[in-house]
């Protein structure tokens, strides 16, 4: 069996051998290997293919951020329509009406270190909350507004939050709350009944 396998061992190598020594191009295509073309395809497909993915990953994160924005605006309009909760006297009396940004010139009495009445806590929540949607690093050029739906406002009535912010990074300062018009503002609308 040896004998057998050192033959067969002696013919590969002397077919191996043979083959390379061969210099006048009549190699077989199996034996040549890749010419300079099929390596510059193959490299532009590559190419290619590493575009489409990296553009697939800045859509893929531009995405992600427009939903954190999103996000980021209805924690903001759940905060102010749990202060309306809180403050059903003040809702009673329409004292959160017509709240919008921005807030007003100076703070009001601090309601978290003074008893308040309900017109006090509603002034002081509405500054708190525009203030923080003015001052927000999550939201550009943030906005908020409070309107009641129903007119005249009556006890019961619910009540419209909207959050707005220039999600597109272009200036717009529009509170139309219209997507197709560019220059509105991006908003995030609640209702609720408080």
């Amino acid at each position: 069996m040896s004998a057998q396998f050192n033959k067969a061992l002696k013919h590969g190598f002397e077919r191996h051998s043979t083959a390379s020594a061969v210099v006048d191009g009549s190699q077989s295509r199996a034996e040549r290997g890749f010419s300079l073309i099929e390596v510059m395809i193959a490299v532009t497909i590559l190419a290619v293919g590493l575009m489409g993915l990296a553009a697939l990953q800045s859509a893929a994160l531009r995405s992600t951020h427009k939903s954190y924005m999103r996000t980021q605006a209805g924690f903001a309009a759940m905060e102010m329509a749990e202060r309306m909760r809180v403050n059903k006297t003040g809702v009673d009396t329409q004292e959160y009406e017509g709240v919008s940004s921005p807030p007003a010139g100076t703070a009001p009495t601090s309601c978290l270190t003074n008893n308040c009445l309900s017109d006090d806590m509603a002034a002081h929540d509405a500054y708190v909350w525009l203030s923080a949607l003015a001052n927000s690093t999550d939201l550009l050029s943030a906005r908020g507004a409070v309107t009641c739906l129903d007119a005249p406002c009556v006890i019961g009535s619910q009540y419209k939050i909207t959050v707005m912010w220039d999600g597109r990074r272009n200036g717009a300062t529009g509170t139309g709350c219209d997507p197709a018009n560019t220059s509105d503002l991006l908003c995030h609308r609640i209702t609720v009944l408080p």
